[in-house]
């Protein structure tokens, strides 16, 4: 009915005014006062009607051949004018309502994302019931961290985030640490007066805390790090590894919103403090021994209480799919970490980060050592021999390296036969011991 011109909508059909039916239409039964007022109320209607019709803005009325007769009072534009109002009320109305039933319909499914994702139970953020969101590598440098952490990485898709540290000359696979999060625990360190790799042992994680609420450092690293460990929306679980964590661990623990899992890791004592003698300058094996004593032992301490997965760089080298993959399994099921997407680890990937030259040196060494003077046997096969020393022969500086080195082998005898797990072992008291190492 309604022609759609280039113009304001117009109405093809004139509409009639309506009139009064004739008495033969009446009904037989209405007397004449009753049948004059369903005429009267039938014929104002009709009149009504048409009057609110050719009253709206876009509806006029065409001017065409037949043009239709408004016959209106006072009365009919009265009413129009109030059937108009009306309409507008009803129309307000009904948008009002329409966007409020839609802005609570958006509220609801909001809520209900909320507290299917960012809620405080770990079922409901990562659909995995009382599974934890990740783990962290803890294990002195220079102790197979990185290419453990490369091989749970690749092997099973653990995510780490980023940006991480790049390939350097002495670690070409990568070392699987990401840049916040070092940057961050150097912070916490030197605002204690200490490096990685000098006065740790007198670090304390709620001196950081403080240091961190007083505006003593500005924790902008960190800060970027939680906002990946704290946030495992959906997401495969983390695996994070830093040797610092060692050291700082009770600082992190705080700022967690879940306790992670660890996987703890550690490498014979001697191969650490020779492999950082030949990467740091100026760097002594007592040194290098005495660091290997404190952050296995600040990390055995600090890990207390957590859910542990332990491994040993020789195990990794020696036998790495099946000891890789265990620790894995471990994770899922002793830990209740979230399974990784991959269930097991390819040849291919073990390939890639194990090169079996040095697996080759390490029997070759290992048999070389087997004929040097034993200078202290801990039982169980395991045993402390002499060693490549730059100091000469009962010089002080060799005394006090090979009583360093014999402390360090019994942790690491310790460590092999499980008593070094036990919540009251008795470490080395480094602290009161007669010569402390001096760091440049």
């Amino acid at each position: 009915l309604l022609g759609l011109g280039p113009g304001p909508f117009h109405l093809s059909v004139p509409i009639p005014t309506p009139r009064p039916p004739p008495p033969s239409q009446l009904p037989s039964s209405a007397t004449w006062e009753g049948a004059r007022k369903a005429i009267w109320f039938k014929h104002s209607a009709s009149r009504i009607f048409s009057q609110f019709i050719s009253s709206l803005p876009l509806l006029q009325p065409c001017h065409g051949r037949e043009r239709v007769q408004q016959q209106t009072n006072k009365r009919g534009r009265r009413m129009a004018r109030r059937i108009q109002r009306i309409a507008r009320v009803v129309l307000t109305c009904a948008v009002v309502c329409f966007t409020r039933l839609s802005f609570i319909k958006k509220q609801h499914a909001i809520a209900k994302v909320l507290k299917q994702e960012v809620g405080g139970d770990v079922a409901a953020r990562n659909g995995h019931k009382g599974k934890l969101p990740g783990f962290i590598v803890l294990g002195m440098h220079r102790s197979g961290t990185s290419m453990l952490s490369g091989l749970l990485v690749k092997g099973f898709g653990y995510e780490t985030g980023g940006p991480l540290i790049g390939a350097s000359f002495d670690n070409e696979k990568g070392f699987y640490e990401r840049i916040d999060v070092v940057l961050q625990n150097d912070e916490f360190l030197t605002a204690q007066q200490a490096e990685w790799s000098f006065n740790v042992a007198a670090y304390g994680g709620e001196n950081a805390l403080q240091h961190k609420q007083q505006g003593n450092i500005t924790f902008e690293e960190g800060e970027s790090a939680l906002k990946f460990l704290n946030n495992r929306v959906n997401a495969p679980p983390y695996l994070q590894k830093d040797p610092r964590m060692c050291i700082t661990l009770p600082t992190w623990l705080k700022l967690l919103d879940e306790t992670p899992a660890i996987v703890f890791t550690y490498r014979h004592p001697l191969e650490v403090a020779m492999s950082l003698k030949h990467r740091e300058q100026n760097f002594s094996i007592e040194q290098g021994l005495r660091l290997w004593i404190i952050y296995n032992m600040r990390a055995i301490q600090n890990s207390e209480g957590l859910c542990r997965v332990f491994s040993t760089n020789e195990a990794v080298f020696q036998d790495t799919l099946n000891e890789v993959q265990r620790i894995k399994n471990e994770l899922t099921e002793k830990c209740h970490v979230i399974a990784p997407p991959n269930f097991k680890i390819s040849e291919e990937v073990v390939n890639k980060f194990v090169d079996p030259n040095l697996q080759h040196n390490s029997n070759e060494r290992n048999a070389k050592d087997a004929q040097r003077r034993v200078l202290k046997d801990f039982g169980g096969g395991c045993i402390a021999r002499e060693f490549e020393s730059n100091h000469p022969e009962k010089s002080p500086d060799r005394m006090a390296e090979v009583e360093m080195f014999l402390m360090a082998m019994q942790v690491f005898c310790d460590f092999e036969n499980g008593k070094g797990y036990s919540p009251d072992y008795e470490w080395p008291d480094l602290a009161h011991w007669k010569r402390p190492t001096r760091i440049n």
